[in-house]
């Protein structure tokens, strides 16, 4: 019978069953680490490029550097707005809603896949 611990797990299966059973979870951890990935590449930052996409207050296709990034002044219902700054090719700072802005060319912000790892959940206990 198996043991039942918050740390390892003690199985009474077959090396091959375990190799499938960790490709298995290093597939599912792959396509995640790919999506997180993705969506950290498109998420406005500090430091980024960007590009005012909707919105009313900014003209729309104003596109620079955004040199802020944090919770902006609301009153109303938005209590809890996230705010960006973005630096024109004239040094002028617009400020708007996060919503309104994407990444321009995302892309360049992906992190290698070389970085990606994993560590099995689980391994062939010695007799």
């Amino acid at each position: 019978m198996p043991l039942l611990a918050a740390g390892p797990t003690l199985m009474d299966a077959t090396p091959d069953v375990i190799e499938k059973a960790n490709n298995y979870y290093r597939e599912i951890a792959r396509r995640n680490w790919e999506h997180n990935n993705e969506k950290r590449a498109k998420t406005p930052d500090k430091g980024k490029m960007g590009r005012v996409y909707k919105g009313r207050k900014v003209p729309v296709g104003t596109t620079g550097e955004i040199i802020w990034y944090g919770h902006g002044k609301s009153y109303g219902y938005r209590n809890n707005t996230m705010r960006v700054g973005i630096k024109d090719a004239t040094d002028k700072v617009h400020w708007t809603d996060v919503d309104n802005v994407e990444v321009v060319n995302w892309e360049q912000y992906l992190y290698p896949e070389d970085q990606f790892y994993y560590t099995p959940h689980f391994c062939v206990r010695a007799a």
